[in-house]
């Protein structure tokens, strides 16, 4: 009977003989499992009485190391009154852990290999039982140390007698062959081992030819090639199922990968090498933005249109996000099985040799009085209460358009005697839950100013809250091909800008910059306002062991002491 590391594999119907287990360990059939009875107090609504994990193995020492890893974790998370959800999770977590390093055998030589890194430590540790028999057929000199190995073994079984094996040709054969088969048998053991059983297909004796069906279309589903279109389709729906994209941003990433198809055809995405994806990048370099709403544009392919010579091209900023988008499809690929090779977009994006500061100019005091004094800015609250409310919060917080555009009336309340803005994502109380922020330290609280107080901001709020609606600023909507709510506010912002005759890289989210540059030239850019600003904190000790400042610290800190000589 075969054994290996892991320990002695158990049979059906064993004996009284057979091991005793823990409580929380059981057999059923061939298959340990992990079955811990959930204390009483600790069972919640809808929480079983006991756990049930699969520990994916039919090995006993195997199955009681994995299973006293887990029952030492769940001990640890019950005692923190963690839910049932949160444990099935993370004990699931620690079982994959536990399993990929009980495949990794302590005992066995490291062996350094070329590309180790491209591929699963399933796929290396199958090949290396695969081929490991193979290369000591190529060797003559393993071949005559096997022979005179084998042989007598051969002769010993019973398998053959000395005179059928008198010839050294016979000899030969016979040794291949027992070796041949001993790689066989060690890639079938080793594929159960992670749960594959296509090498038990050569042993199948009932139903072979619907057996070996079975195993040709599964040999079929491995081999087969994949269009880019059909890829693309296949990656969005996984990820918006997985739930690493929620469906309002599925258009945005769609549009990027978009460009892949456009450009470099509907082809076998395993046809696509590095070149490609350098000659891509290289055409995105020379083609203009907004190209399908141009009516120059509108007909012709992407050659035709860079033969145009477009004055105005794609910024850096956006080429690096949709090669990163085509990078992130192809991670996707070899992780599903597709693609067997390395990421041809990794690592291709152009250096922007730009500063930061030339990304975006912040407004000059004149600017300001320009925009916030004039006609079209004043006319704007009339048409829509958020193209006039908008840019005053984020000049006066700080806060990005988005952040701004979706705020709830319930993220507007008093505390610390100050107002504030809730930055978040949680769920409306309609059940919307379709806020979203660029990362973790943009959740916060950032207190109001006064000056917004004066123009009547909570007066606003208040008839919000009157006429019932749940969002702050209703009037705006997402829609399939403008999948956030601040992106007409944008463009509203932008066409006065225009107006007013301002000069310069100046947008909307200039507001914001200029918010930071009142800060910088006063060197107040601390703690505090990286807080309010949604940036990271980065003293180590502040992020693990300090607290959050208080709004009322970020007020009269911060907040309070903007002043930029307007007369709104």
């Amino acid at each position: 009977m075969r054994t290996s590391h892991g320990g002695t594999p158990t049979r059906k119907n064993s004996s009284s003989s057979s091991p005793s287990f823990p409580a929380y360990l059981y057999r059923r059939g061939d298959i340990f499992y992990f079955r811990p009875r959930i204390p009483t107090g600790k069972q919640g609504k809808d929480v079983p009485s006991e756990l049930r994990i699969s520990l994916r193995t039919s090995y006993v020492r195997k199955a009681n190391s994995l299973a006293r890893h887990i029952y030492s974790e769940l001990q640890a998370l019950l005692q923190r009154g963690v839910d049932y959800q949160t444990i099935r999770k993370r004990l699931n977590g620690l079982l994959r852990v536990l399993l990929e390093k009980n495949n990794r055998q302590p005992d066995s030589p490291i062996v350094d290999v070329s590309g180790i890194d491209e591929i699963s430590h399933e796929e290396y540790s199958l090949r290396l039982f695969q081929n490991t028999h193979q290369l000591l057929l190529k060797s003559k000199e393993n071949l005559e140390w096997n022979i005179n190995k084998i042989i007598p073994l051969l002769i010993y079984s019973g398998l053959f007698t000395e005179k059928e094996l008198a010839k050294d040709e016979d000899k030969i054969l016979a040794t291949k062959c027992y070796m041949k088969m001993m790689a066989m048998f060690s890639s079938l053991f080793k594929s159960r081992e992670f749960g594959r059983y296509e090498f038990d297909e050569y042993f199948w004796k009932e139903d072979s030819i619907g057996r070996k069906q079975k195993f040709y279309d599964i040999e079929q589903e491995k081999n087969k090639r994949y269009l880019l279109s059909e890829t693309i389709e296949n990656y969005i729906t996984t990820k918006v199922s997985d739930g690493a994209w929620k469906e309002h941003v599925v258009q945005e990433h769609k549009g990027r990968l978009f460009f892949a198809l456009d450009i470099l055809g509907d082809r076998y995405i395993d046809s696509i090498d590095r070149k490609d994806i350098r000659e891509f990048r290289d055409k995105l370099c020379k083609l203009p933005p907004h190209r399908f709403n141009r009516k120059e544009y509108k007909g012709k392919s992407v050659d035709e249109v860079i033969a145009m010579n477009p004055h105005k091209r794609l910024s850096v900023t956006r080429i690096n996000i949709i090669i990163e988008a085509i990078s992130s499809l192809f991670e996707w690929c070899i992780n599903e099985g597709i693609l067997r090779s390395h990421n041809s977009a990794k690592g291709l994006q152009i250096k922007d040799e730009r500063s930061v500061i030339e990304f975006r100019e912040p407004f000059s005091v004149d600017d300001l009085n320009k925009i916030f004094l004039s006609d079209e800015f004043k006319d704007k609250k009339r048409v829509n209460e958020a193209y006039y409310w908008c840019p005053l919060i984020s000049l006066y917080s700080g806060m990005r358009l988005e952040e701004i555009s979706q705020l709830s009336v319930d993220d507007v309340y008093f505390v610390d005697g100050i107002w504030v803005f809730d930055v978040n994502t949680k769920p409306s109380r309609d059940g919307r839950n379709d806020k979203q922020v660029k990362n973790k330290n943009a959740v916060r609280i950032v207190p109001m100013h006064n000056k917004l107080i004066d123009l009547g901001f909570i007066e606003y709020v208040d008839s919000i809250k009157i006429k019932g609606e749940e969002r702050l600023f209703y009037k705006l909507n997402k829609t399939e091909r403008s999948p956030r709510y601040g992106k007409q506010v944008g463009k509203n912002f932008s066409d006065i800008i225009k107006i007013c005759g301002i000069k310069g890289k100046k947008s909307f989210h200039s507001l914001r910059h200029t918010f930071s540059d009142f800060y910088k030239k006063r060197h107040l850019q601390n703690d505090v306002f990286r807080q309010v600003f949604g940036h990271d904190i980065p003293e180590l000790a502040a992020k693990q062991y300090g607290s959050k400042f208080s709004p009322k610290q970020c007020f009269d800190e911060l907040i309070s002491q903007i002043e930029y000589e307007i007369h709104v």
